[in-house]
């Protein structure tokens, strides 16, 4: 050991048995890449990467959610201000004003923040299962198999199951079919795309022809439920909404390292010890959900 640190201090390169080469690499390790940060609990063996870029970038977004939300709350038929607006949601402000935000606008609101953030989660899932941007519940027929069944539901075809349970029926339904006609290739490549994009098309077609063979009362009656609408939202739903999207966070972030191995090839990901089919069927099926 003598011999070896006088070796060090001549700038002689050390033998890979010495106590200085093998500390070199974990002083390298505790540095973060270039482009990122690196927060670290040494106490509890926690260690994350945060891209740099990715962090300004939703702070930003964040910024610019929360000015969209204010001036959501302060415009409509009586226009608010925005300092009336943050007042009635702190509990000051007149009584009117508290009833138009807090009863009127900030339900909507609640509700199209969620169903965003819904949307938002199912496209990331489907499009890193998919390895392709593309890949989103609209595109591959997911949305109108939902909005099959939903009208179906409304326009008395002999179907007694509400409109959402219907909804979510017809989103497995179209998953599952997208899921079986793309068995030869996964989920990877534009086979599962093209094979989406003809499911959506069929339950499109159906939906069309349901609607133009019904009375124009039944119709309307079931159009809202091809477009989406965030009036009249009940709290219940609103509720059983953030319930929903807290669960399939949680279920998201649980798989989250599945999904970082099916970025590569199905051979890569087995031998890392994932399994490829069951992990793609349970990403789709929460993306669904």
């Amino acid at each position: 050991m003598k011999m070896t640190a006088k070796q060090s201090m001549s700038g002689v390169v050390l033998p890979r048995t010495s106590t200085a080469y093998q500390e070199e690499p974990s002083a390298q390790a505790v540095a973060a890449p270039q482009g990122y940060w690196r927060a670290a609990l040494p106490r509890y063996g926690v260690s994350v990467l945060l891209e740099k870029r990715a962090v300004a970038v939703n702070i930003g977004l964040s910024a610019a959610l929360m000015a969209a939300c204010v001036l959501y709350l302060s415009l409509g038929s009586v226009t608010l201000s925005p300092n009336a607006v943050v007042a009635s949601l702190l509990g000051q402000g007149d009584r009117m004003t508290a009833f138009m935000v807090q009863q009127l606008r900030l339900p909507r609101l609640i509700a199209a923040c969620f169903t965003g953030a819904a949307f938002a989660l199912a496209g990331v899932l489907m499009q890193t299962l998919a390895r392709n941007r593309l890949a989103t519940p609209g595109i591959i027929g997911i949305d109108n198999g939902a909005t099959a069944f939903a009208v179906a539901s409304i326009v008395g075809l002999g179907v007694g199951i509400a409109p959402p349970a219907m909804a979510l029926a017809g989103a497995t339904t179209a998953a599952v079919l997208t899921f079986g006609l793309a068995a030869g290739s996964g989920t990877q490549g534009y086979r599962f795309i093209v094979a989406g994009i003809g499911v959506g098309a069929v339950f499109g077609a159906v939906t069309q022809l349901m609607l133009a063979r019904v009375a124009i009362d039944t119709a309307n009656a079931a159009y809202p439920w091809t477009v989406g609408s965030l009036n009249a939202r009940p709290a219940s739903a609103v509720q059983l909404l953030g319930i929903g999207l807290a669960l399939g966070l949680v279920a998201a972030l649980a798989l989250a390292r599945s999904l970082t191995l099916l970025r590569f090839k199905d051979a890569i990901a087995s031998g890392l010890g994932t399994a490829v089919k069951a992990r793609r069927l349970q990403v789709l099926l929460l993306s669904v959900v």
